[in-house]
């Protein structure tokens, strides 16, 4: 990773090594910004490409940590990624559960965002789920 981040360093870009803790204030998103992270090892790939719902759970990590873009930015491209039919929830879901505390928080935002109002979620069944749970309380 140092080889990288120096190698990106010396092309001109603003690179950051693996920011973490008080690394984070200070992490500024400009043209030519680069963060440098060790790739995570339960990452979903193919032929050495990481595929496309480990990369919008990193970005919602990483989004959420480095302050990248707000929440509603992020749902609107996990919207068109999903009207492509891009996505597997099944590999999303199974690989935000290896992030651990990121799955919790991406799978509530994604059924915050979305139920009653996706075409991943059938909008009366979503409605008939909450009046069911409502009725129990």
């Amino acid at each position: 990773m140092q080889s990288v981040f120096e190698f990106l360093r010396d092309k001109g870009y603003d690179a950051y090594l693996n920011p973490r803790g008080a690394a984070v204030s200070q992490f500024v998103v400009r043209e030519r910004t680069v963060v440098v992270r060790p790739r995570v090892t339960t990452q979903p790939v193919e032929e050495h490409f990481v595929q496309v719902e480990g990369l919008l759970v990193d970005l919602f990590i990483e989004s959420r940590d480095l302050h990248l873009m707000d929440g509603s930015e992020f749902f609107q491209i996990f919207n068109n990624l999903t009207r492509a039919g891009r996505i597997s929830m099944g590999r999303l879901a199974e690989y935000a559960g290896k992030r651990k505390t990121a799955a919790v928080n991406l799978l509530e935002s994604i059924n915050g965002e979305f139920s009653g109002k996706s075409l991943l979620i059938d909008s009366e069944a979503a409605a008939s789920s909450k009046s069911i749970k409502a009725k129990k309380k």
